[in-house]
């Protein structure tokens, strides 16, 4: 709500390193933290990252 972005954005991907040494899957209900999980390298990527964003999508898709 501040206003940046780039500060914002880091603290995300950081948390979410962290978090996925720590956890079997990481559930991200805000789009301004989902934007993040694709600018992460998959070597940080070590647990499944949902997203609520396009997992609306996908099953909005399916009901449609």
């Amino acid at each position: 709500m501040g206003g940046d972005a780039d500060k914002h954005d880091s603290m995300v991907a950081n948390a979410l390193r962290e978090l996925s040494t720590q956890v079997d899957v990481i559930a991200l209900a805000q789009a301004s933290m989902a934007r993040v999980v694709a600018g992460l390298p998959e070597s940080d990527r070590r647990v499944p990252i949902l997203a609520s964003p396009p997992l609306a999508v996908d099953y909005l898709a399916t009901i449609l």
